[in-house]
């Protein structure tokens, strides 16, 4: 389960760590926008209110979450429910310092808009987030994404200048919007995706993967 979840109108500010560990479907910060009969729709109030900061305290301070270990079906940041949320959503601050997250194990995700839910507001990320699979170079899918919005944002999506989006393993994604961006996408960052290439030697027939190998 989360280590913290929002699901009421408030303001949340998570200036320290965040550690779940070797925990199968484990889940660093969840906005729960409830699960009414009716999903809500672009025009209906806000079902909860708030802004959602996560940033370090100053320049020289540091805010992780750490999803590493074993497992898999993780998510680090996870906004849900079928309603509406009325705030933005700050991953990181370029002006203190971003937020450094590490997950590892396939079918995990960095961030998350589920089906459904609808952030009213932007979403500005700052951070260093990398993805790794459950065994390093397996050559398997991995099911990995840094960033998947499936859901509605009425805002802007901001990668800022200095963030670092990773996914390392077969098939991982970095950036995935199968939603709606009502405004706009802009990425100043970096967005790095890498699989692993197999050689076989074809004396033995022997297959292997070079440790650290990304295409």
């Amino acid at each position: 389960g989360p280590a913290v979840t929002l699901d009421s109108s408030n303001d949340v500010t998570i200036y320290g760590n965040i550690s779940n560990k070797n925990t199968t479907g484990a889940q660093g910060i969840v906005i729960d926008t409830g699960t009414a009969t009716t999903a809500a729709t672009l025009t209906d109030p806000d079902t909860i209110t708030g802004t959602l900061t996560v940033a370090p305290t100053n320049s020289s301070s540091v805010t992780s979450i750490d999803l590493s270990g074993s497992g898999d079906t993780k998510t680090g940041l996870l906004i849900t429910g079928n309603g509406k949320f009325g705030g933005d959503v700050i991953f990181g601050s370029s002006l203190l310092g971003p937020v450094t997250m590490a997950i590892q194990g396939n079918n995990s995700t960095g961030i998350l808009l589920a089906p459904g839910a609808i952030l009213n507001g932007d979403l500005d990320i700052a951070s260093t987030i990398s993805m790794t699979p459950t065994t390093s170079n397996d050559t398997a899918a991995s099911g990995i994404s840094v960033v998947n919005l499936q859901g509605q944002i009425t805002g802007n999506v901001f990668i800022d200048s200095g963030s670092r989006l990773l996914a390392y393993g077969q098939g991982s994604l970095g950036v995935v919007s199968t939603g709606v961006i009502h405004g706009s996408f802009v990425n100043s960052g970096a967005i790095d995706v890498e699989s692993f290439q197999e050689t076989t030697n074809q004396s033995t027939g022997v297959t292997s993967v070079p440790k650290g190998s990304g295409d």
